[in-house]
């Protein structure tokens, strides 16, 4: 939710394809699903119209260390937030493509009419001929109302994104197998957003810093020479970073 529509997909790392929905999801659309097995299928009607694409995630790229096959596109929308797309969310998820249940309604209603012609409405809307498969999955991350940053990026993810997520995802990956604060931090990069008014926002984003960091004492200085050590070379760049941060904070 809230991403636009690709032209063509995107590779995002090894096993990880953002990839463009073939048509709009619609309430009925969601209902098919709801049909066979979709129970949460409501929840979603509100914001289908912001669903444009899926992220697609390969079961024989789960690797150890590492993130699971869910997890692993869970990274893959962490570091899409950490790049600027903060209005985005993955909302469900389902073991075969999403795209399948969008435009259901329309590819099938051929055949509901054909069905309804020869058998009669009952049986055309209890025993469809082209019934969706049993669905499998459930919903992730919904939330009804999140903070968005004024900067917030509105346009699609471009091909020099998508190198940014993969020359990143490796990395993210393997260090949040091991590193219990560096979990924490994804997460704090992440739940912000469900805060539910800024300064809140503010102290989750300020522990997932001390998470990384592992700080514990002398925080604004500790805290400004770290960030600046990590984002700047040695000389006045790094200096002018760490005054910077100091009169921020």
């Amino acid at each position: 939710m809230g991403l636009p529509r690709l032209e063509a997909p995107l590779t995002l790392a090894p096993g990880l394809t953002l990839v463009p929905l073939d048509s709009s999801l619609s309430v009925f659309d969601l209902a098919a699903a709801g049909a066979v097995g979709f129970r949460e299928w409501a929840m979603l009607e509100p914001v289908s119209r912001l669903c444009a694409c899926e992220i697609e995630t390969a079961k024989d790229s789960d690797v150890v260390p590492g993130y699971d096959t869910l997890n692993r596109a869970w990274l893959a929308s962490v570091l899409l937030v950490l790049r600027g797309f903060s209005r985005h969310l993955g909302i469900a998820c389902s073991s075969y493509s999403w795209s399948l249940i969008a435009g259901h309604q329309k590819r099938s209603a051929h055949s509901f009419q054909e069905r309804a012609a020869d058998e009669g409405v009952d049986a055309a809307i209890h025993r469809p001929r082209r019934d969706l498969p049993q669905f499998k999955g459930r919903l992730l991350d919904f939330h009804a109302r999140f903070l968005v940053e004024h900067d917030a990026r509105t346009d699609p993810v471009s091909s020099e994104d998508a190198a940014w997520i993969a020359m990143q995802f490796e990395t993210f990956n393997r260090l949040a197998s091991k590193s219990e604060p560096f979990r924490l931090a994804l997460e704090a990069a992440i739940d912000w957003r469900y805060a539910k008014e800024p300064r809140l926002a503010v102290s989750r984003i300020w522990s997932g810093i001390e998470a990384v960091f592992g700080v514990t004492s002398e925080l604004v200085y500790r805290i400004s020479i770290l960030s600046a050590s990590l984002l700047e070379e040695r000389g006045e760049p790094r200096k002018t970073r760490v005054s910077g941060r100091e009169e921020t904070l």
